[in-house]
C-alpha cells in the first residue's frame, strides 16, 4: 500500500523510500527470528517447535509415517572424558551425517541433548529399517575425535511407522523411544 501512495514532493518521496526498506528490514528480521525458534543452533536441525508445526502441515498428506529415534551412546562419557566442546563437536558432526542419510522430504530434528528423531513421511517400517541400520553401520564406521583412538561414537536407534491420520505422533515417538532403548540396553 505504501508504494501506491503518491509523492508530490521530495521529502514525501524519501519519507516513502525509508517506511518501504523499513518493512523489507522488519520482513528479514521477522522470518530470521521464526527460523530461529524452529531450529536448533547446534546442529542446524529442527527442533522439537519446528517438527511438531512441520507434523501438522503433513499429518493430512500421508497415511504413514515412519519415526526414527536415535541416541548417541555414553554421551555423557564423552562430555566427561573430553569436554564439552568435543561433545558439541560430535553432535554437529553426527547431524551433518544424518542429513546426508535422508531425503529433503523428511523431518530431521534435534530434540534435545543427544537426541535426534526423523519422521520420514510415506515411508513404512521396512525401509526405515533399512536406513536405520545404514546410519548406524556409517557412523561406527566414521572416527568423530580424531586422536581418540580408544573412543568410538555409535549410537542406538529405534524405528515405527504410525498413521498420522489415526494415531498421535506422541505414542509414535515413545513407541520408537522404547525401540531404542531396547536396543541400547541390548548393546
Amino acid at each position: 500500500k505504501i508504494r501506491s501512495v503518491k509523492s508530490w514532493y521530495l521529502e514525501a518521496e524519501q519519507l516513502k523510500r525509508v517506511l518501504l526498506m523499513g518493512t523489507v528490514l522488519l520482513h528479514k528480521r521477522i522470518g530470521r527470528l521464526s527460523s530461529e525458534a524452529h531450529t536448533d543452533l547446534l546442529s542446524g536441525m529442527l527442533n522439537r517447535r519446528g517438527m511438531l508445526e512441520s507434523m501438522e502441515e503433513i499429518r493430512s498428506e500421508y497415511k504413514k509415517v515412519s519415526v526414527i529415534a536415535i541416541d548417541i551412546d555414553h554421551f555423557k562419557t564423552i562430555n566427561d572424558s573430553f569436554g564439552h566442546d568435543v561433545g558439541d563437536e560430535v553432535i554437529r558432526k553426527l547431524s551433518q551425517q544424518i542429513r546426508k542419510n535422508f531425503r529433503k522430504t523428511d523431518l530431521v530434528c534435534r530434540i534435545g541433548g543427544e537426541e535426534f528423531l526423523i519422521l520420514l513421511p510415506g515411508a513404512d517400517v521396512h525401509v526405515a529399517t533399512v536406513i536405520a541400520e545404514r546410519l548406524r553401520n556409517n557412523v561406527a564406521n566414521t572416527v568423530y575425535m580424531p586422536g581418540s583412538r580408544h573412543h568410538q561414537v555409535t549410537i542406538s536407534i529405534g524405528v515405527t511407522t504410525f498413521n498420522p491420520q489415526k494415531s498421535a505422533l506422541d505414542i509414535a515417538i515413545k513407541t520408537a523411544d522404547n525401540a531404542l532403548y531396547k536396543a541400547k540396553n541390548g548393546g
